[in-house]
């Protein structure tokens, strides 16, 4: 009977100090991974809304009704006009919260949707972690309605698809609730979002909330010296273009980027690569007074030809004014008119 209560003293003495160990443990984690869980969601927000410059917090009403929402941020842009609501989203999986953050715009629309953590079972619930799961809400209308029509789940990680559709739905509910009108805008689809590839595109485009590739295909023809078109997407929607050209100049081709903004102007022109000689390069590619004359006409040929050659370095100008008139060129046939993206230029 004495083994016996020794050992008994011994389980419990041990139960004792692993329950004061675990609770030790949590107690000096539990700060560092809300801390990292705060830096990672604020993280997110300026991925699902690029365009906003702030966030300021905002009070649930009903708290109970939006169990998976935690946070909701309104987002301002640079003016203090409206850019839309973050929203922090921890439902529940299969195995445990999955921590998300939801964007929605100003025009009603959901902009992205990440997943900043999850523990859900490897192969299966991480599924929702895909990208051709995650896209199916980028573009849709901000109500319940649009996510329970176009998204689906996935087949063998039902339970946390779910979980994810779900919090969605609350955080979409509550948008209605803050006054969201909801807008289906299928264009973010194709709007990649921003990387520090393009700090130096944001120095010029400082509304810049995302960039999309537009088809190569159209390029062929009488376009030659054009090897790249983008959509540049502002804030509030608005649209810019970044054309590529590389005009043929004394030395070699010429690799410009032309960007034209809205109002049909030219709001840049910038060298990224010539072979001219220096004394050429010295006075046009290089002369900052010669490249600034482009900078605000309008994007047509007699603008551009208005700005004159430089006599030391005829060629070199010329072929700068070549390209940018074919830019301009290729800008009023599928850019202004929307023809490359299916509908009007905004």
């Amino acid at each position: 009977m004495r083994d016996v209560i020794k050992l008994g003293l011994r389980l419990l003495l041990f139960t004792l100090v692993g329950g004061l160990l675990l609770a030790l443990t949590n107690a000096l984690t539990e700060g560092p991974i809300a801390a990292h869980r705060t830096e990672v969601a604020s993280a997110a927000r300026r991925v699902v809304l690029p365009e906003a410059e702030s966030f300021e917090p905002m009070e649930k009403s009903e708290p109970e009704a939006y169990p998976a929402v935690t946070d909701v941020m309104r987002a301002l842009r640079a003016d203090g006009s409206d850019a839309g609501f973050a929203f922090t989203l921890a439902p529940v999986g299969y195995n445990d919260a999955i921590y998300m953050t939801l964007g929605v715009n100003a025009a009603g629309s959901v902009t992205r949707l990440t997943i900043d953590g999850q523990s859900e079972t490897v192969g299966m619930g991480t599924r929702v972690t895909d990208g051709d799961f995650l896209d199916q809400f980028t573009g849709i209308a901000a109500s319940v309605n649009a996510v329970d029509r176009a998204v689906d789940t996935i087949s063998g990680a039902t339970v946390s698809s779910v979980a994810v559709k779900n919090g969605v739905r609350q955080a979409m509910a509550l948008a209605e609730e803050l006054g969201v009108t909801p807008s289906a805008d299928p264009s973010l689809k194709d709007v990649a979002p921003l990387t520090s590839k393009d700090d130096d595109l944001k120095s010029i485009l400082p509304n810049l909330t995302g960039i999309s590739e537009l088809s190569p295909y159209v390029l062929l023809g009488d376009y030659r010296d054009i090897t790249r078109v983008r959509r540049a997407v502002l804030a509030g929607g608005i649209s810019a273009y970044i054309i590529d050209v590389s005009p043929n100049g004394f030395g070699g081709h010429i690799d410009m980027r032309v960007v034209i903004g809205s109002d049909g102007n030219i709001t840049s022109v910038d060298i990224l690569a010539h072979k001219e000689t220096a004394d050429r390069a010295a006075a046009t590619v290089g002369s900052l007074d010669y490249m600034d004359q482009f900078q605000g006409i309008a994007a047509d040929e007699a603008a551009i030809n208005g700005v004159d050659s430089v006599s030391s370095a005829t060629v070199t100008s010329n072929a700068l004014k070549l390209g940018l008139t074919e830019a301009a060129r290729f800008y009023h046939a599928f850019l202004a008119t929307g023809a490359m993206e299916g509908g009007a230029a905004q």
